[in-house]
Order: C-alpha cells, then structure tokens, then sequence
C-alpha cells in the first residue's frame, strides 16, 4: 500500500521537490565556485605589491639576494662598450665612507651605467664618452669629463654630479635630492629635462671672486600654473611658492 501511495503521488508536488533540491545543489556549487575564486584573488600579486610590474626602491635592491643566497657582490666589469659599476655600498666602518671608484674611458663609443651604488664616489677619468646613466643610487658623488649624448639619472635619492667638459643634455625621472655642478662650457649649451622630481638645484659658474670660481646655485622648479587657452593648454611657473 505504501508503495502505491508512492506512485500515484502528486507530479506537481514531486517536480516542486525535486525543483527545490536542483536549486539547493545549484547554489551550494555557487559558493563553491566563489570562495575558489576569492582564494585564488588573494594568491595574486597586487600592483602594490610583488607584482612583475613592481621596481624595487634603493634601499630594497640593497637586500637582494644573488644565486648563491648572499650579497649581491660589487663589480666593476667592461663589456663590449659599457661600463657597469654595480652594487657598492658604503657601511658604517670609517673607512668605507670615503670610497672612491675610477675608471678610465678610452673611447667615445663607451657608455657608463652606474646602478644600486649608495655612499660612494665614481670619477670618470677620459673626455667625450658616449652616455652616462645613473640607476637606483643614493648618496652618490660622480664626477666626469665630457658627454656627447646625455647623462640619465633615474629612481635616485641625493646624488650630486659634477661636469668638468661638456653635457649637452641631463635627463631626471623620479628624483629627488638632485645637485647639478656645471662647468662653463656646458653653462652654455646643457638642456635639463625633469620628470616627478623634487628638490633639484643647479650650481652655474659666475666667473667672479679671487681665483674665478665663484658659483651660484639656483633651485629648478617645481610647482606650475596650467590654463586653456584656445583649446590648448599653456603652463607656466608659479609665482606663488
């Protein structure tokens, strides 16, 4: 009898049980499938974070590891036509804080790149190199001859550099701290391009005082007044400071 009762069961009532259970297995996969999703979210690398797009600070490539697990080592290596001065990092030992590094460029054609140096000196030692580019530093004094090209500085934090010959051209990104030592020679002709960089100043001959090294620094500016005119824009520096 029980079975009877079974089978002459109302359809209606058995396709609303079996709607509800098709609708519980439906969301119960849903939340499945979400929270896979919102783990899988949190595993990925933010744009803040240690994404591929992510370019260490100064101080962060200071800790990077080489293959071997320690420091990355300081080099000085030539290869082809560039140089490459690499990784040295002035300590708290007294001696450590007056390094001076030299090399000697031979030929026009040799680029120079300095990258994660920080409390240390480079003397560039030989006239008309090619470019110099200097990437990831603090601290850092350079002096030079002569730049055919230009000189770059990049992601750096207090560094001073100084032109004896020529440089046509200095380019900064994302710099601050900035001091520009410029001879007579490239008083005349250097361009100086800024990009998000604070804190830059300028030091120029003037020729006076007893022996005519006299110098007067001047400060880039930082702060700009924009307007629409003609459906252009013009800019210029504010006076307000």
């Amino acid at each position: 009898n029980r079975q009877k009762k079974l089978k002459n069961c109302d359809s209606t009532s058995r396709r609303s049980d079996c709607g509800d259970s098709v609708r519980t297995r439906q969301e119960s996969l849903r939340r499945k499938v979400s929270s896979e999703n919102s783990r899988s979210e949190a595993r990925k690398p933010s744009m803040f974070g240690a994404s591929k797009f992510h370019r260490p600070s100064p101080r962060e490539k200071i800790c990077l590891r080489d293959a071997t697990g320690g420091r990355c080592s300081p080099k000085i290596d030539f290869e082809g036509d560039q140089w490459m001065i690499e990784n040295h990092i002035a300590t708290e030992d007294a001696n450590s804080s007056n390094v001076v590094l030299t090399i000697h460029v031979a030929s026009s054609k040799e680029k120079v790149v300095i990258q994660n140096c920080h409390g240390v000196s480079v003397h560039i030692h030989g006239k008309n190199m090619k470019s110099l580019s200097i990437y990831d530093c603090s601290d850092l004094n350079v002096v030079f001859e002569s730049v055919t090209h230009n000189c770059e500085i990049v992601h750096c934090k207090n560094v001073a550099i100084e032109t004896v010959g020529f440089c046509p051209e200095i380019i900064m990104d994302r710099a601050k701290g900035i001091a520009v030592w410029l001879s007579k020679e490239s008083m005349r002709i250097s361009n100086i391009v800024t990009s998000k960089c604070t804190n830059v100043s300028v030091s120029l001959p003037t020729g006076k005082g007893e022996d005519g090294y006299e110098r007067r620094e001047l400060a880039l500016p930082e702060k700009y007044v924009h307007q629409f005119t003609g459906g252009e824009i013009k800019s210029r520096v504010s006076s307000v400071a």
